[in-house]
């Protein structure tokens, strides 16, 4: 890059501009300064500051050249901050696709089907404990209850499993467990007393 000392009209280099640069030779070297003198009011900051010497004008191109630096800085912060948000962002979402591919319309169709005939699998478990019931009038009170109220107290009362443990086979809540556990067992109570 080669400086012309536009505040000296002169078309090539000025004297104290050249005193300067050969003073300080690998400053043209930097490519950070180079690009900082591309801008034109930085430019004549410089020259102002190596033609006419004082400490405003020293002053004044120190401060452009910090908010200059900063702004740099931050810039690169501001890409490189991204640059890694994205990278993690695509991660994820390749890991969410991996673990929980898209279903695919015959997919679809087929676990429709095959979910139907896992709850008339379930059903089918419930007779068991229904069988195991000896009176006729709660017997007929266990029917009337809601098919998840059965699943819970079949898991509770035929498997004898704990809660939690029903809580993870059924995908809900040890709290969701408990609540339906308990709304069942009040309307056995409601039902069996008519």
């Amino acid at each position: 890059m080669t400086l012309s000392c536009s505040l000296c009209n002169q078309s090539s280099i000025c004297t104290k501009m050249n005193i300067f640069l050969k003073e300080h030779l690998t400053i043209m070297e930097d490519p950070f300064f180079i690009a900082f003198l591309e801008d034109a009011e930085h430019l004549d900051l410089f020259c102002t500051a190596i033609c006419y010497p004082s400490d405003a004008h020293a002053l004044a191109l120190d401060d452009a050249f910090r908010t200059y630096y900063a702004n740099k800085q931050f810039l690169n912060y501001l890409s490189t901050t991204l640059y890694w948000k994205s990278v993690h962002y695509d991660q994820q979402r390749r890991k969410q696709h991996a673990r929980f591919p898209p279903f695919s319309n015959e997919e679809a169709l087929h676990l429709k089907a095959s979910g139907s005939t896992e709850n008339k699998a379930l059903e089918n478990l419930f007779p068991l404990l229904e069988d195991k019931i000896s009176y006729p009038s709660l017997k007929q009170a266990y029917k009337q209850l809601t098919f998840r109220q059965k699943t819970v107290l079949h898991y509770i009362y035929g498997e004898g499993l704990l809660f939690y443990e029903t809580a993870e086979i059924l995908g809900i809540t040890q709290q969701g467990v408990s609540s339906i556990h308990k709304q069942a067992i009040q309307k056995l109570r409601g039902l069996w007393k008519e």
